[in-house]
Order: structure tokens, then C-alpha cells, then sequence
């Protein structure tokens, strides 16, 4: 479990997917290659979920008491929501693909 915690923090938080994709060019390995893409584009969709929440969730916080936008804020917070999951989903089918070919 440690372990997949692990690659998550290494696919969101630093260049992994970048070097992977790299390192599969180089070498010739097109299926790698792949995968290396699917992560770069699964980490930029948890990026641009961050860069939608974040303000969101500091609107809500600071209008607390002004229910104008709340249902826009609320959708907002649902497709976000759809973001992460789609991200978390794919990194997931990748993980297991990068460990069943091992």
C-alpha cells in the first residue's frame, strides 16, 4: 500500500511522468511510451482540478454568508471532483500496468 501512495506522490508531485516518457523514447519502448504520456496527461488534469478548487473553495470560505453563486460554486466543485476522479482512475489502470508487465 506504502508503495502505491509512493507512486502517486512521485506522478503528481514530481517529473516521473516526463522521465518515464523520456526514457521509453530513447529506448525504443512504445508501449512505455505510452504510459509515460498517460500520466503526463493525468497529472496535468490533477493540476488544472487544484487551479479550479483552490479559488473556488476561497470564495466559499469568504462569502460565507452570500448565497448568490453557491450553486455555481457548487458545480464548479463537481466537475472538479470529476477531474480528480478521472485522474485518480487512470493513474491507477497505469500503476497496475507498469506492475503486471514486471
Amino acid at each position: 500500500m506504502l508503495s502505491k501512495i509512493n507512486y502517486f506522490l512521485y506522478v503528481y508531485f514530481t517529473s516521473y511522468p516526463q522521465y518515464i516518457y523520456k526514457k521509453a523514447n530513447i529506448g525504443g519502448y512504445f508501449a512505455l511510451s505510452g504510459v509515460g504520456l498517460g500520466l503526463i496527461h493525468s497529472q496535468i488534469v490533477f493540476w488544472v482540478a487544484n487551479t479550479i478548487t483552490v479559488p473556488c473553495l476561497i470564495t466559499i470560505i469568504e462569502n460565507n454568508y452570500h448565497f448568490e453563486l453557491t450553486h455555481v460554486n457548487v458545480s464548479i466543485l463537481t466537475f472538479c471532483t470529476f477531474l480528480y476522479t478521472a485522474s485518480f482512475m487512470k493513474t491507477n489502470y497505469l500503476y497496475r500496468y507498469i506492475h503486471l508487465k514486471k
